[in-house]
């Protein structure tokens, strides 16, 4: 199992042929006020597998937000199912998941840890910042 790519983005599609248009990529966030929520964060990833990764158990993808100081803000686990691949050939599938209601509690610098049976296969960074208010327009 490979992560070929994974992104945080703003808007994405997905098509039956498995292709993925991939809209406004973003490795940071600046906002005004903390603690700061996010109804939704998304990221968008494609994984490559291949003949040695089917089983008859689904295998257990974490994705796990954490800050610098390997705090979690949050996590969400889903398992996946392998149908056969034949050997020497791979599959490769474009997903999204949601992490909802994602809490930043201050700004600081995320990582999104990517584990595939209990081992990191990739980090996704996201730095959170502080935002300069905006003064008010001149009339």
């Amino acid at each position: 199992m490979r992560i070929s790519l994974a992104v945080f983005a703003e808007r994405f599609e997905l098509f039956p042929n498995g292709n993925l248009n991939v809209f406004g990529i973003y490795e940071s966030i600046a906002a005004e006020q903390f603690p700061l929520t996010l109804s939704a964060l998304p990221l968008i990833f494609r994984i490559q597998l291949g003949y040695e990764d089917w089983s008859e158990e689904p295998h257990k993808l974490r994705l796990e937000l954490v800050n610098q100081d390997s705090k979690s803000t949050g996590w969400m686990e889903v398992d996946v199912k392998v149908a056969k691949i034949a050997p020497g050939k791979r599959h490769v599938e474009s997903k999204v998941a949601t992490l909802n209601g994602v809490v930043f509690p201050r700004p600081d610098e995320y990582n999104l840890i990517m584990k595939w049976n209990g081992q990191e296969v990739q980090r996704v960074a996201l730095s959170v910042t502080r935002a300069e208010p905006q003064a008010p327009p001149v009339p």
